[in-house]
C-alpha cells in the first residue's frame, strides 16, 4: 500500500466539514414538528485543489446577467473515509463553502479518498 499520510499532512489546508450525527439530517420533535440536527463540525488540515492539472484555482464560470457569479470544482485529498454526498466541506483560508459531489474511494491501497467538490459563489459568498 502507497502512504499518502506524508504528503496530505505537508500540503494540507484548514479544512471544516459539517458531519452529520447519523440522524438522516433531522428528527420530530414532541409537538411533530421536523427539526434539522444540529452538525458536528470535523477539523481537518488535507489538501485541496483543483482537479487536473490547470493553474486556475478551481474557477470554471464567471459571470451572469444579474451579478458575478463563479462556480468551483475542487478536489480533497482526504484520509476520512465514507463522507456522505453533499456533505459540506469550508475552505477555512478562502471562506469557500463546498459540497461533496462524488469520490473515489482508494482506502484499501492508498489510505485515501479523493472527494470531488463543488461550489457557487456570487459576490465571494457561497450560494
Amino acid at each position: 500500500m502507497f502512504d499518502f499520510d506524508d504528503m496530505i499532512d505537508r500540503w494540507g489546508i484548514p479544512l471544516e466539514i459539517e458531519m452529520g450525527d447519523g440522524n438522516d439530517g433531522g428528527h420530530y420533535d414532541e409537538s411533530g414538528e421536523w427539526v434539522a440536527d444540529k452538525a458536528v463540525a470535523l477539523k481537518v488540515n488535507e489538501p485541496l485543489l483543483p482537479p487536473g492539472t490547470n493553474a486556475s484555482p478551481g474557477t470554471y464560470y464567471t459571470g451572469n446577467r444579474g451579478g458575478m457569479l463563479d462556480a468551483w470544482d475542487m478536489d480533497w485529498y482526504s484520509k476520512q473515509p465514507k463522507i456522505a454526498d453533499q456533505t459540506e466541506v469550508k475552505d477555512l483560508e478562502r471562506g469557500i463553502t463546498y459540497r461533496v459531489a462524488k469520490k473515489s474511494d482508494y482506502q484499501p491501497y492508498a489510505g485515501i479518498t479523493i472527494y470531488n467538490l463543488e461550489a457557487v459563489t456570487t459576490n465571494g459568498k457561497t450560494v
